[in-house]
């Protein structure tokens, strides 16, 4: 719910995706099976995010210059 509430001040459009997901986790049979494929994918996502804005992934500009 903490997640819901500080996505939503961010962007509506982004909180009503994590809301018809997480009806899909809890309501579909097959719901279950989608968290941790999702969780791993959002985390990936999140440290791509991360690593992108620290540099950390610019290992190519580092060798070249």
């Amino acid at each position: 719910m903490l997640l819901m509430f500080a996505v939503g001040t961010g962007n509506v459009g982004w909180m009503m995706g994590l809301g018809a997901v997480m009806a899909i986790e809890k309501n579909v049979s097959w719901g279950r099976r989608l968290s941790a494929p999702l969780g791993v994918g959002l985390l990936a996502w999140g440290l791509a995010i991360v690593g992108a804005n620290t540099g950390a992934f610019d290992l190519l500009g580092t060798m070249a210059g």
